[in-house]
């Protein structure tokens, strides 16, 4: 991706936007670990077109040409791409995208577009749009055959720089509370979720936080009392489980939460033993990055991740033809009788 316009390049001036921190901290980690890419990733979809045309060149400053700059935000407040666009722009080398129709919502801008605007404004983007659609064809076929959502531009929503729910959580508490039978709470749990996550410091709403702060929001919506109910992370987190808080939490709601909260979860924190020696003794074969992977995400993720044996990767047949076609290569054949609303299948 390569190219500029000069309608974007007015760059404001870098003066009091950590250019000094940039420097000192990217550039150390570049040097010393051998970091080829740093990612600026904005799970929340909260940066604003303003900050992202002075840190990106910040970053860029700091790191020269010895690491990529990869770009990631999501669509969640509506700008979703147009600050990849001024991302890409400002110096960013990769802009993380995904495929329509699973972009925009609360996923990430449309690949199809980004390629497209970017081509319109000067650059120059090396991929194959037609392969785009032709991957966009199969999941978009295949989510309406499953009955799941595609992507859907997002209006505008400023109320989202409260809550800062990440995209990704986003969709996870969406379909929580349509299998729990209350998709309707959603307006009212996201209004708390803003209010909870002020009141506990501010933390950066990136994994684990949403998930703490929407557990505890959404105990406030189901129960007369807010605060009556206290999920165990929640305790942990204002007692420091997870690192010194961003901020301090309000008072009175520390203390409903140490005193509605779990008797089971310790006021201090317990010395955290050294997990490193024991991985590398159980895992004596393979290197540290999928040491770690297996460490934080289990063996059984980990294993599923491995390459599967497949005749076509994008077939849409349905799934009675798959377990026809799954009979068929039985040594042992069987007779199967399949009916439904207006079909009816034999099969020797």
């Amino acid at each position: 991706m390569t190219g500029t316009h000069e309608v974007f390049n007015q760059v404001p001036p870098l003066e009091g936007y950590d250019v000094f921190r940039a420097d000192t901290t990217l550039s150390e980690a570049v040097e010393r670990f051998g970091v080829r890419t740093i990612a600026l990733a904005d799970a929340a979809g909260v940066l604003t077109l303003e900050r992202v045309r002075t840190l990106v060149p910040a970053i860029k400053q700091a790191i020269g040409d010895r690491a990529r700059l990869e770009f990631n935000t999501h669509c969640l407040t509506g700008l979703g791409p147009l600050l990849a666009i001024e991302a890409a722009v400002h110096g960013a080398d990769s802009i993380l995208t995904a495929v329509d129709p699973l972009a925009n919502g609360n996923s990430l801008p449309a690949a199809q577009m980004i390629a497209r605007n970017l081509r319109e404004i000067g650059f120059d983007v090396a991929v194959d749009d037609r392969l785009l659609d032709e991957v966009g064809d199969y999941f978009g076929a295949l989510a309406e055959r499953e009955g799941q959502p595609v992507g859907v531009p997002a209006e505008y929503e400023p109320s989202h720089y409260v809550t800062q729910f990440a995209g990704g959580a986003m969709s996870n508490l969406e379909s929580q509370l349509k299998l729990a039978g209350m998709p309707d709470k959603l307006p009212a749990v996201l209004e708390e979720i803003g209010r909870v996550r002020v009141e506990l410091g501010s933390p950066i709403m990136v994994t684990p936080y949403p998930a703490i702060v929407s557990a505890q929001a959404v105990m406030n919506v189901l129960n007369n009392e807010r605060y009556k109910v206290v999920p165990d992370e929640v305790k942990k987190y204002v007692c420091g489980y997870f690192g010194e808080l961003p901020l301090p939490v309000d008072a009175n709601v520390k203390d409903r939460i140490i005193g509605n909260g779990s008797k089971d979860v310790a006021l201090t924190p317990p010395a955290i033993e050294p997990v490193l020696p024991g991985l590398r003794q159980r895992y004596k074969d393979i290197g540290d990055d999928e040491l770690l992977l297996r460490y934080m995400y289990g063996d059984e993720k980990i294993n599923g991740l491995g390459p599967t044996a497949t005749d076509d990767q994008f077939s849409l047949r349905h799934p009675v033809v798959d377990l026809v076609a799954g009979l068929a290569k039985r040594e042992r054949k069987a007779q199967v009788q399949l009916s439904g609303n207006g079909f009816s299948l034999n099969a020797n």
